[in-house]
């Protein structure tokens, strides 16, 4: 039920992606670090954040983990509620990034 409600929050039947765009992916002088700039999409409201990267070789790749918090606030919406607020879903929503990127030659 609670994820019912959560489609309910999100508009999940008019906007049923969250949308991520990187705009920019800069390299830190540090080894190993990267700073990028992106667009998230939830409901039909882009955010622009910018996220901190770990870069780490992996074969013929580059393997890019990040993380980053985002609100419901930030997007207008109010996290979601069972059985007179009793369950509730937490305000926070952790966005965890896991990318294999290949240089293209």
């Amino acid at each position: 039920m609670i994820t019912k409600d959560f489609r309910t929050t999100v508009i999940a039947n008019k906007y049923p992606y969250l949308n991520i765009v990187f705009v920019s992916l800069d390299k830190n002088r540090d080894e190993g670090k990267a700073v990028a700039k992106l667009q998230i999409s939830l409901a039909g409201v882009v955010k622009s954040i910018t996220v901190d990267f770990l870069l780490k070789p992996k074969g013929d790749f580059l393997n890019l983990t990040g993380k980053h918090v985002v609100h419901f606030s930030d997007f207008g919406l109010k996290a979601p509620k069972r059985m007179m607020g009793m369950v509730k879903v937490q305000e926070e929503l952790n966005v965890e990034f896991n990318l294999l990127l290949k240089p293209v030659l």
